[in-house]
């Protein structure tokens, strides 16, 4: 088992890009990746995406949407075309998307200090507590990155 955090890399192509290439790209990172477990147990997550693909999750409407938008906000351009790269930045502001981030961490903000507020009122009532284990609830890590 690895230890520790893992690396999200996201590669975005083209649309024109072909399949046959994508494919080679794909095979050619899944090595890499399994190499890198198999030798220094570091981990890596990745996923190839088209220029579509990212503007179908600019919508912002789904929770897998909102994380692959955070994951895109929060990317920086390792390698590859910076003309790509600044194009999806470009369509993160165009669709006003750190704003959204932004007003989801407030959200999140308001809410867990209203759950430490409930946590500390009944922190030494003698009743049953059953009623707050929801705020204790997680999705399973199933999928990481979209």
């Amino acid at each position: 088992m690895v230890q520790g955090s893992d690396l999200d890399i996201v590669i975005v192509v083209e649309d024109n890009l072909g399949s046959d290439i994508v494919d080679t790209l794909d095979r050619a990172v899944h090595k890499r990746k399994h190499l890198l477990l198999i030798n220094d147990r570091e981990e890596i997550d990745y996923l190839i995406k088209s220029i579509s693909r990212v503007r179908e999750q600019l919508k912002f409407d789904i929770f897998p949407s909102m994380v692959a938008c955070k994951i895109l906000d929060e990317g920086q351009l390792l390698y590859g075309s910076p003309r790509v790269f600044q194009k999806v930045k470009d369509l993160l502001v165009e669709h006003g998307i750190k704003e959204r981030l932004k007003e989801l961490e407030r959200q999140a903000t308001l809410s867990r200090q209203s759950a430490e507020i409930q946590l500390l009122e009944v922190a030494g009532a003698e009743k049953d507590r059953s009623e707050y284990l929801n705020l204790f609830y997680t999705h399973a890590e199933e999928d990481e990155i979209y």
